[in-house]
């Protein structure tokens, strides 16, 4: 229940950073773009979506090889001010926690205005995902601009994010919830 409730109030931020001006002013209300949480699905090939306040759980079989991997989509519908750029997602995996985070490639929309309501995806693919195991952030990043080199978005200020928690383990214990994300506080633990 935590996690969720985590999870809830770091989206409500994401959402609030990238509101920029209000309408008030004559300007758009998304100079940045902006995903909307309650549309966010992580959805493995032939199953149902998760949503973003439920963990992503996998188990690879005994022998974890890409063959034992489907692929999972990444999506959530966005609004952006697009000022004539495309609009890039990808999804990663550990993102700004490991220093060589896993990139999976994403959709580029053309550019449009805030008020287009549009879905947006980015995938991580069966050997990206026989390269972990573990629990692992994974997060749907959507921006104007990816560093070419580092594969960062190029402006915090143009960037939005979600982020799912994903276990990747054969034979889940009775219990998975209560080693991920690390740090977190046992099932039934109120926190203080």
């Amino acid at each position: 229940m935590r996690l969720a409730s985590t999870a809830t109030i770091l989206l409500a931020l994401v959402a609030c950073v990238s509101c920029g001006d209000s309408e008030e002013s004559g300007e758009s209300p998304c100079k940045a773009p902006m995903l909307n949480a309650v549309t966010a699905l992580a959805t493995v090939e032939g199953q149902p979506g998760v949503p973003i306040t439920k963990m992503i759980f996998i188990d690879p079989g005994p022998a974890p090889v890409p063959a034992s991997f489907k692929p999972i989509t990444f999506s959530a519908e966005v609004q952006s001010e697009d000022r004539d750029q495309p609009l890039v997602a990808r999804v990663f995996v550990d993102f700004q926690i490991a220093p060589n985070p896993l990139v999976g490639g994403g959709d580029v929309l053309a550019p449009s205005t805030c008020s287009d309501v549009r879905t947006i995806t980015a995938q991580l693919g069966p050997f990206q995902l026989a390269q972990t195991g573990g629990c692992h952030q994974v997060a749907l990043v959507v921006t104007h601009s990816f560093d070419s080199k580092t594969f960062q978005p190029t402006s915090p200020a143009d960037t939005a994010l979600l982020v799912w928690w994903m276990l990747i383990e054969h034979e889940p214990s009775s219990s998975p919830a209560a080693t991920c994300p690390p740090g977190a506080p046992p099932p039934g633990d109120a926190g203080g």
